[in-house]
């Protein structure tokens, strides 16, 4: 995932923008669920899979850039 695009001298690439959409739904389900309450069990496990799979994708790819930086340079 290379491809980057400059966008007033600042370089996104294409993982900035999955990673930063990644926080974003975090705080969306956290804030809705604040809001409207979580009321039955199918919201709890709703939450606790789509929280864990965008903390879990975002540990990875920080794991994996800190790896990546120190191995190929």
């Amino acid at each position: 995932m290379e491809t980057s695009t400059k966008s007033s001298g600042f370089e996104v690439t294409q993982l900035t923008a999955i990673n930063v959409a990644k926080i974003v739904t975090i705080l969306c389900l956290l804030t809705l669920a604040l809001i409207y309450g979580v009321k039955d069990y199918r919201q709890v496990i709703y939450l606790c899979l789509h929280i864990s799979y965008c903390l879990w994708w975002l540990f990875r790819a920080m794991a994996i850039s800190a790896t990546s930086s120190t191995t190929f340079h």
